[in-house]
């Protein structure tokens, strides 16, 4: 296993994390409607 330079692996983390709170902000009202739904049906 070969060592990444730390630039390109923060670079690599930046993209990571923006994919997954582009992701997080999509699902998180979904969740959220589940969880406050489920309880009053």
């Amino acid at each position: 296993m070969k060592h990444l330079p730390p630039s390109t692996f923060i670079k690599y983390l930046d993209v990571v994390l923006e994919s997954f709170n582009q992701s997080a902000l999509l699902f998180l009202p979904i969740v959220l409607n589940k969880s406050l739904v489920i309880p009053f049906e």
